[in-house]
């Protein structure tokens, strides 16, 4: 997707994701106020006797720092907390995280719990059932006690040569204050030994009392959860319109199943009074946006018609409800109006609406020439209101309509109708539903494929096209119908088909030929097919009539 199409998505479903950011956002705060808070308070501990050699052996710092990490698992041990805990009366484990700082001697310890004076208390009862597994340090009591008496009787010495007159007495004292000065040196040196050898443990950042809880962080889980909800909202969106299968803009068309694109006309305003209909807004209201759009339509449906005189347009669509009565009867009016001679047929047998539309008798029509029973055009082709244009209904139903629109019969009426006009438009069953239509495909000089935004998805729009060309019969191109639909509530009239419904051409499965549409109905493979001259008027006119009080309503469908 291009970046514009990102815009588009967001302007299309920006509640989307509004939705998701302020659901997001109220979800976390409602869990993060619910939850209990809890304190946190730390203490750093050293391991080991501090080194002041100013030129330390490397083993020493090892084993130092080999001690710490030692004692820092220690103080995860379940034993040693279990036993922190039980010296308190609490019972269970603490909530304790034990980070041994890389490289040194120091160990932190963190605890949190709903209290704080307890999460005090904890650490110092894991501080002291630590330095309860210390080893035993006798020898060392030991010998700084020798140290201390060998001090003292070097003092002794030094004052009793200090005051003494006699020489022999003299020289005997400072023989023995040489030997006690040397015995005090080698007993320090070993003692200094010792003491580095045994484990010690310092506290050198005591814990504590903590004041602000550090979770839960409400505003913090609030934003991110926003920011959550946004993203998971927009992936939604993105997600959906990529899967979105319903045409709703003249692009799904062009674009997506590389159709040759028309025009687009938008939604019917209400007629003015009663008893008008919706198929004659343009009779009725020659200026307005509907029929200028029209207007449109039919410039650039003449861009795509063959070089040749009196053609014969067939308007359908891939299934009922979808608006081809009602544009098919526009096209008609338009062409009228431009001062051609226009024949509008109704060539669906099965469920005729011309000559309700136009009120006129059905006694005799189209089914009649077909069958004989009337051998004349002009007993059955109907003037109306609009000069120039003329309407042939579809006369009494029959048994086998496809068999009539097949026939070398309705081959030899088109032509005739040429004759006698500029201009003949055929409106005809949804070509999906029935055969009727396909039957008469290969004598229309085009074909125009009315679809329904919101409504006509592109697997049917693409089934349509490819037995369009199936059928011998040329695109003009695809007309969209009702750009902007209003809620379904609010559509004008529509008529079922008796037969329409379960449609001869399923879109995933087999078309009734025996082959599978997802072999022969992929977009790409039928775009080479119907590539037309319109391409150059690709252009989107909006529509969106309002009548004068302010009502709109869906067109009436064919």
């Amino acid at each position: 997707m291009e970046l514009v199409q990102y815009w588009q998505i967001v302007r299309k479903r920006w509640w989307w994701l509004l939705l998701g950011t302020v659901l997001g956002a109220a979800i976390a705060f409602a869990v993060s106020t619910q939850m209990t808070p809890m304190y946190e308070a730390r203490a750093t501990i050293m391991i080991g006797a501090v080194n002041r050699d100013p030129s330390p052996v490397t083993s020493d710092i090892n084993v130092s720092q080999d001690l710490a990490t030692t004692y820092g698992e220690l103080l995860k041990t379940h034993k040693l907390q279990a036993a922190a805990m039980t010296s308190l009366g609490y019972e269970g484990l603490p909530d304790a995280t034990v980070t041994v700082q890389r490289d040194t001697q120091f160990v932190t310890v963190a605890v949190r719990d709903p209290v704080p004076q307890r999460a005090v208390d904890i650490i110092e009862a894991l501080i002291h059932q630590l330095e309860l597994q210390l080893p035993d340090d006798t020898a060392l009591v030991f010998a700084e006690s020798q140290l201390q008496a060998l001090q003292a009787e070097i003092e002794t010495l030094q004052q009793q040569v200090a005051t003494t007159t006699d020489p022999i007495i003299r020289a005997t004292s400072e023989a023995r204050l040489s030997e006690l000065r040397n015995e005090y040196t080698a007993l320090y040196t070993t003692y200094l030994q010792n003491k580095r050898s045994v484990n010690t443990i310092q506290v050198v950042d005591p814990p504590r009392l903590p004041t602000e809880p550090v979770s839960p962080k409400t505003t913090q889980n609030t934003a991110l959860a926003a920011v959550l909800g946004l993203m998971i909202a927009a992936g939604a969106a993105v997600l959906v319109e990529y899967l979105h299968s319903v045409i709703d803009k003249p692009e799904d068309i062009s674009a997506v199943l590389e159709l040759p694109y028309i025009s687009s006309v938008g939604i019917v305003p209400e007629p003015e009074e009663e008893g008008q209909r919706l198929e004659r807004h343009c009779l009725d209201k020659p200026h307005s946006v509907h029929a200028e759009a029209m207007r449109f339509a039919s410039v650039v449906m003449h861009y795509a018609l063959p070089d040749t005189d009196r053609p014969v347009i067939l308007v359908t669509s891939s299934s009922s409800a979808e608006g081809k009565t009602m544009l098919s009867t526009s096209l008609a009016i338009v062409e009228a109006q431009a001062g051609k001679q226009v024949i509008l047929v109704d060539a669906d047998m099965r469920r005729p609406d011309q000559h309700k539309i136009w009120s006129l008798s059905n006694d005799v029509g189209l089914s009649s020439l077909l069958t004989g029973h009337s051998g004349s055009i002009a007993e059955v082709l109907h003037e109306t209101p609009l000069p120039g244009l003329r309407v042939l209904p579809s006369g009494p139903q029959t048994a086998n309509p496809t068999g009539l629109l097949a026939s070398m019969a309705f081959r030899q009426l088109l032509d005739a109708l040429r004759e006698q006009a500029d201009l003949v438009i055929l409106d005809t069953a949804p070509i999906l539903s029935v055969a009727d239509t396909t039957a008469m495909m290969s004598g229309a000089s085009g074909v125009v494929l009315v679809v329904r935004a919101g409504v006509t998805t592109l697997q049917a729009c693409a089934a349509a096209a490819d037995l369009v060309a199936k059928s011998e019969g040329k695109l003009l191109g695809v007309l969209l119908n009702a750009l902007k639909p209003q809620p379904a509530s609010r559509y004008g009239h529509y008529y079922g088909y008796g037969y329409g419904y379960g449609y001869g051409y399923g879109y995933g499965g087999s078309n009734g030929d025996g082959e599978d549409s997802d072999s022969n109905g992929s977009p790409h493979s039928r775009s080479s097919r119907r590539r037309h001259s319109s391409e150059h008027a690709h252009h989107t006119i909006e529509q969106s009539a309002q009548s004068d009080q302010g009502h709109e309503i869906g067109p009436r469908a064919g």
